[in-house]
């Protein structure tokens, strides 16, 4: 029988190689959609894994959809290897890339390239990852299998991998050799990495679910000391494919060794976002999740080398569906974004969806970290949106506002993973409080008495803030409880060009020559924080006579009467002055900030959207704190953040209970000479 079969799988071979490579790769999906009606085992083993996955956000139809497009990309896969294995380089250009990080390339023309551990998935057509070797020659690719047991089929299958010149090497008996191998210089060994690995493989999360996983890569690397890559075979067309690695994942941190579950676990995330990318091009046919238990493999601390049979602490499934509750103000939103993308960057592959206000909602669509935002009204109670959090089946909610109703909406929404900063008439709602972080900075208004106290006593030198006091750091503590990066990063917003251009058009804003100003005089919070209109007016009339500008006056419907007075004090000629005070949206108003070179400021929301955008802000600050609440990334020398030398100051009050010394003291002289500074930057949208 073992004959048999062998001269019938020889005989499909060489018809399929006789056949142009699209004849094939039609062929398998026919072959492929076949299989679907008649493989009973493996449709179900598919139906029930991607069930497992995408239940929560697909229809039966779609997920029977998506698993009929498997079977036939799988057929297509499969025939295709065999035609290509004899296709020589030159025939197999127009059909297949790569794509690969150029830190794999040797630094210096004479060095040869350092060997490296690649972990690869069942992606696409992964039979093209032994041509690596072909495509780029100064490496020598290496990959082990595990032989079949029929050893006719066997002997077929060896001699089918021969023509990609990539060594293979046997699991089970050719362990010697390739250990030999590995001292070489330039080898590229692929390792599989996406194959449920039994007892002995680490129970790490994949796609939200808890499962066996191979720690042959990060063995590798660590016991070789190269450097780990995950490489994606990516189908791009009927019979197209190209291949990209990824950039290094890092093994050690400071020449010491990270444990063999962070770094598996990071190959896992890689492959989870491939799998988001294109759901049809993995292997659903495999039981990727069945519950074993695990003896994993870790680091041992003298030695550094990997030692097998140790268990690795046990870790928490990674979350996949995770809502972040916002902050209800424009500012304190935009000091998010740092964390969002922290958490993107460590949750790769979840869907993150935004409970924001209605009124902030406008300010996502092009965010990178979010997908899907989730807003609610100011009149909606508390039952009404923890109903529509219960529609979403989250895994995770992350809440980063300090009131008590933020923490019970995730609670009643039944939420199982609740984090969120400790504080008082909340704790009981979450599954975990994160206590306040060392540094941090509390902001608290002062009294009465003490500003009478501190005005009375002789000026005394008051020492700085250090960056890392700012509102920002918060939100990176509570994102840093769940495994993401807390360094720091500037806020990001983004405006796409196509809305910006018909935003622009909307209010007649056509390219004139003159640099764009804006001018936003008003603040939401109280007097405390604008400086006096006649300042602001002052300076839009000294830059004017140095450099004729296009202004722009922004605020609220509440700010119209601020914009009027400045409109009609400044007296410019037709065309220059455009004010938008209470006329446009968030959208609106993030892509005119954008068009500004500069935008001069109170302490305000848009002052800080501005920022996120990219434009360079002077703001006069008197009652506030630029080192807790500042615009952009602490430091950035973009911003002018001009602070008062009042003795009360900041006080953090809404209204100034003395003689508002802190915003006159402020005077026009240092703002001109901002503004004129940033103005001698590189030129923006309009000009």
């Amino acid at each position: 029988m073992d004959t048999l079969i062998y001269w019938v799988a020889r005989a499909g071979v060489a018809c399929l190689q006789v056949l142009p490579l699209i004849a094939v790769a039609r062929l398998g999906r026919a072959l492929g959609a076949l299989a679907f009606r008649l493989d009973g085992r493996h449709r179900r083993v598919a139906l029930d894994n991607l069930a497992r996955c995408f239940g929560a956000e697909k229809s039966p139809a779609e997920i029977r959809a998506l698993a009929q497009e498997n079977f036939r990309r799988i057929g297509e896969n499969y025939c295709s290897a065999i035609k290509t294995a004899a296709m020589s380089p030159a025939e197999m250009a127009p059909h297949f890339t790569f794509s690969f990080a150029k830190s794999i390339l040797p630094h210096e023309a004479d060095a040869g390239p350092q060997s490296r551990i690649v972990a690869v998935g069942h992606f696409g057509n992964f039979e093209l990852y032994a041509r690596f070797g072909q495509f780029v020659p100064i490496f020598k690719c290496a990959a082990t299998y595990r032989a079949l047991k029929q050893p006719a089929l066997n002997r077929l299958m060896v001699s089918l991998r021969q023509t990609t010149a990539c060594r293979f090497f046997e699991r089970r008996t050719e362990a010697a050799a390739l250990k030999a191998a590995m001292s070489d210089t330039g080898l590229l060994l692929g390792l599989l990495a996406d194959q449920h690995a039994g007892r002995n493989g680490l129970r790490l999360p994949f796609l939200g679910h808890d499962c066996s996983t191979s720690a042959a890569p990060a063995v590798f690397a660590l016991r070789y000391h190269c450097p780990l890559h995950t490489s994606i075979c990516y189908r791009t067309g009927l019979a197209q494919w190209r291949i990209e690695v990824g950039d290094e994942i890092p093994t050690r941190v400071n020449g010491v060794a990270r444990s063999i579950e962070e770094i598996m676990g990071d190959v896992n995330r890689a492959f989870e976002a491939a799998v988001l990318r294109d759901p049809a091009n993995w292997f659903w046919v495999h039981k990727r999740w069945k519950p074993e238990k695990s003896v994993g493999a870790e680091i041992a601390p003298e030695s550094g080398e990997p030692q097998m049979g140790a268990r690795p602490p046990a870790s928490p499934v990674s979350p996949r569906r995770i809502l972040v509750r916002g902050p209800n103000w424009l500012g304190d939103a935009v000091m998010t974004t740092p964390a969002l993308l922290r958490l993107r960057e460590k949750y790769p592959a979840a869907r993150i969806v935004l409970l924001t206000p209605e009124k902030l909602r406008g300010l996502w669509p092009h965010h990178p970290a979010v997908n899907e935002t989730i807003s609610f009204a100011p009149q909606e109670s508390l039952w009404a949106v923890a109903k529509k959090l219960r529609a979403g089946r989250f895994d995770l909610a992350l809440v980063l506002p300090n009131s008590p109703r933020s923490a019970l909406e995730v609670w009643l929404a039944g939420i199982p993973r609740r984090i969120g900063a400790a504080r008082p008439w909340r704790n009981f709602f979450l599954t975990q409080s994160i206590a306040p972080r060392a540094g941090a900075v509390k902001m608290r208004k002062r009294t009465e008495a003490e500003i009478a106290g501190l005005i009375s006593q002789a000026p005394q030198p008051r020492p700085g803030l250090p960056a890392a006091a700012h509102q920002i750091h918060e939100y990176l503590h509570l994102v840093a409880a769940l495994g993401a990066i807390p360094e720091p990063l500037a806020p990001r917003l983004a405006v796409d060009s196509g809305e910006m251009e018909s935003v622009l058009k909307k209010f007649g804003l056509e390219p004139s020559g003159r640099p764009v100003l804006g001018l936003n005089p008003g603040a939401e919070y109280g007097p405390a924080k604008r400086w006096p209109l006649e300042r602001f007016i002052a300076v839009a009339r000294e830059i004017q006579r140095q450099i004729p500008c296009t202004w722009l006056l922004f605020g609220g419907a509440n700010d119209a009467v601020f914009t009027r007075e400045i409109e009609s004090a400044l007296r410019f000629p037709a065309g220059t002055v455009f004010n938008l005070a209470g006329k446009t949206s968030l959208p609106e108003l993030m892509a005119l900030l954008k068009s500004c070179r500069v935008l001069m400021t109170n302490d305000t929301g848009p002052m800080h959207v501005a920022a996120a955008l990219g434009t360079p802000v002077v703001v006069p600050f008197g009652s506030t704190s630029p080192g807790l609440t500042g615009p952009g990334l602490p430091g950035d020398p973009r911003h002018h953040l001009l602070a008062s030398d009042a003795p009360c100051a900041p006080c953090f009050l809404r209204q100034c209970p003395v003689d508002f010394r802190c915003m006159d003291g402020l005077r026009v002289e240092p703002v001109v000479k901002a503004v004129l500074e940033s103005l001698s930057r590189e030129p923006a949208v309009l000009e």
